[in-house]
Protein backbone atom coordinates (compact mmCIF):
# COMPACT_ATOMS: atom_id res chain seq x y z
CA UNK A 1 0.00 0.00 0.00
CA UNK A 2 2.56 2.59 0.55
CA UNK A 3 4.38 1.49 -2.85
CA UNK A 4 1.10 2.30 -4.58
CA UNK A 5 0.58 5.53 -2.41
CA UNK A 6 3.90 6.84 -3.24
CA UNK A 7 3.27 6.34 -7.01
CA UNK A 8 0.10 8.21 -6.50
CA UNK A 9 1.59 11.04 -5.10
CA UNK A 10 4.27 12.00 -7.42
CA UNK A 11 3.01 14.09 -10.52
CA UNK A 12 4.18 14.51 -13.68
CA UNK A 13 5.75 17.56 -13.08
CA UNK A 14 7.73 15.96 -10.25
CA UNK A 15 9.40 13.57 -13.42
CA UNK A 16 10.00 16.41 -15.79
CA UNK A 17 11.70 18.34 -13.02
CA UNK A 18 13.92 14.99 -12.09
CA UNK A 19 14.66 14.52 -15.98
CA UNK A 20 15.08 18.08 -16.65
CA UNK A 21 17.76 17.62 -13.34
CA UNK A 22 19.38 14.70 -14.09
CA UNK A 23 22.71 15.38 -15.28
CA UNK A 24 22.96 17.28 -11.87
CA UNK A 25 21.31 14.64 -9.70
CA UNK A 26 23.49 12.07 -11.26
CA UNK A 27 26.49 13.96 -10.74
CA UNK A 28 25.65 14.24 -6.87
CA UNK A 29 25.19 10.33 -6.68
CA UNK A 30 28.31 9.37 -8.65
CA UNK A 31 30.21 12.07 -5.70
CA UNK A 32 28.24 10.62 -2.73
CA UNK A 33 29.52 6.88 -3.98
CA UNK A 34 33.01 8.03 -4.51
CA UNK A 35 32.92 9.34 -0.78
CA UNK A 36 31.74 6.09 -0.14
CA UNK A 37 34.47 4.32 -1.79
CA UNK A 38 36.85 6.30 0.33
CA UNK A 39 34.39 4.88 3.43
CA UNK A 40 34.75 1.38 2.71
CA UNK A 41 39.15 1.87 2.66
CA UNK A 42 39.17 2.88 6.16
CA UNK A 43 36.52 0.29 7.04
CA UNK A 44 38.93 -2.53 5.17
CA UNK A 45 42.14 -0.75 6.72
CA UNK A 46 40.39 -1.42 10.08
CA UNK A 47 39.46 -5.06 9.67
CA UNK A 48 35.58 -4.38 9.39
CA UNK A 49 33.33 -6.29 7.49
CA UNK A 50 32.55 -4.33 4.11
CA UNK A 51 30.84 -6.96 2.05
CA UNK A 52 27.45 -8.06 2.43
CA UNK A 53 28.40 -11.80 2.51
CA UNK A 54 30.78 -10.88 5.54
CA UNK A 55 27.79 -9.99 7.28
CA UNK A 56 25.55 -13.25 6.18
CA UNK A 57 23.73 -11.65 3.14
CA UNK A 58 24.59 -13.20 -0.23
CA UNK A 59 24.54 -11.03 -3.11
CA UNK A 60 21.46 -12.12 -5.12
CA UNK A 61 19.80 -10.98 -1.86
CA UNK A 62 21.63 -7.68 -1.08
CA UNK A 63 21.26 -6.94 -5.21
CA UNK A 64 17.05 -7.66 -4.42
CA UNK A 65 17.45 -5.29 -1.28
CA UNK A 66 18.79 -2.69 -3.49
CA UNK A 67 16.12 -3.53 -6.47
CA UNK A 68 13.33 -3.65 -4.15
CA UNK A 69 14.09 -1.58 -0.40
CA UNK A 70 12.33 1.57 -2.47
CA UNK A 71 8.70 -0.51 -2.35
CA UNK A 72 8.38 -0.37 1.33
CA UNK A 73 7.92 2.96 2.52
CA UNK A 74 6.21 5.90 0.82
CA UNK A 75 9.21 8.34 0.85
CA UNK A 76 11.27 9.21 -2.17
CA UNK A 77 14.55 8.13 -1.62
CA UNK A 78 17.91 7.72 -3.81
CA UNK A 79 17.03 4.51 -5.18
CA UNK A 80 13.46 5.93 -6.42
CA UNK A 81 15.48 9.03 -8.51
CA UNK A 82 18.14 6.10 -9.37
CA UNK A 83 15.24 4.02 -10.55
CA UNK A 84 13.73 7.07 -12.29
CA UNK A 85 16.84 8.02 -13.98
CA UNK A 86 17.41 4.11 -15.41
CA UNK A 87 20.43 4.08 -13.13
CA UNK A 88 19.03 1.23 -10.66
CA UNK A 89 19.95 -1.73 -12.12
CA UNK A 90 23.39 -0.64 -12.81
CA UNK A 91 23.95 0.03 -9.12
CA UNK A 92 21.83 -3.00 -8.17
CA UNK A 93 24.27 -4.98 -10.26
CA UNK A 94 27.36 -3.35 -8.96
CA UNK A 95 26.68 -2.84 -5.56
CA UNK A 96 24.71 -5.97 -5.07
CA UNK A 97 27.22 -7.96 -6.41
CA UNK A 98 31.19 -8.27 -4.95
CA UNK A 99 32.84 -5.37 -5.14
Amino acid sequence: PQWRAKLEDRSEGDIEQLCAHQTAIKDEIRHTLAIGQKVRKALTASGAPVRAEEIGISSAEMAAAIRNGRKIRTRFTVLDVAAELGMLEDFADEYGGDP
